[in-house]
């Protein structure tokens, strides 16, 4: 195995003009010194498989997709007690990877392709796990992105979603209209977590069939 540092840049696509660079650990027997090599590498620094350290210092844990916005260095820290900027976080996680009932259809195998259902009742269910969570507070923000089956215009029916943070008291997102087979996203803000990885968000079924496509957690840097 051979390790060594990798510079990175991080860029604002549409403009086409690098915003800031970073530098991850490579090693050479996953990340081999060719161009797959290098596609492979750009990719997982992108998807937020990797640390990353940015020029000015700041940490882009693992489990954290880069923001378009360089993070702000830090300051302070330290054993003193002084404080220190977190940096935003923005954790996306496909369905396919949760853990609970479902089969995955209607798209690829992996990927905003492809959902996981269906969930329509307590029995039928998905968690997840966000990973390096940066600090313990309670104004992070949870975007789903569902599929629904059913036709809200044509019955006039809706549908809930019950989503559980750490196994506290259930949230119920009401009147959830059904898209006759299309994708629709819904919210939840100012969401409790604490630091690190041991954070779990619980989907469960209410009322009529939804299937997950993917979740996002995020979360402003804070200094």
């Amino acid at each position: 195995m051979a390790l060594g540092i990798q510079i990175l840049r991080v860029w604002k696509r549409v403009l086409n003009v690098e915003d800031y660079k970073v530098s991850a650990e490579r090693d050479t027997l996953v990340y081999p010194l060719t161009d797959a090599g290098d596609a492979k590498l750009a990719s997982d620094a992108e998807k937020g498989y990797l640390n990353l350290t940015v020029d000015n210092g700041a940490i882009i844990p693992k489990g954290t997709i880069p923001p378009l916005v360089k993070p702000d260095a830090p300051t302070g820290g330290g054993g003193g007690g002084g404080g220190g900027s977190v940096p935003a976080y923005n954790w996306k996680e496909q369905a396919e990877n949760g853990t609970g009932t479902g089969d995955w259809y209607h798209g690829d195998a992996v990927g905003d392709g492809n959902v996981r259902g269906p969930y329509g009742n307590s029995s039928q269910y998905l968690e997840f796990y966000p990973k390096g969570v940066p600090i313990t507070a309670n104004n992070y923000k949870l975007e789903m992105r569902v599929q629904t089956n059913y036709d809200t215009g044509a019955t006039g029916e809706v549908g809930k979603i019950r989503v559980i943070i750490n196994s506290g008291s259930p949230i119920d997102i009401e009147n959830v209209r059904g898209m006759g087979g299309k994708k629709s996203t819904y919210y939840l803000e100012n969401l409790t977590l604490s630091a690190g990885d041991n954070n779990k968000i619980r989907f469960e079924g209410l009322f009529r069939d939804y299937a997950i496509d993917y979740i996002i957690v995020s979360r402003p840097a804070s200094s």
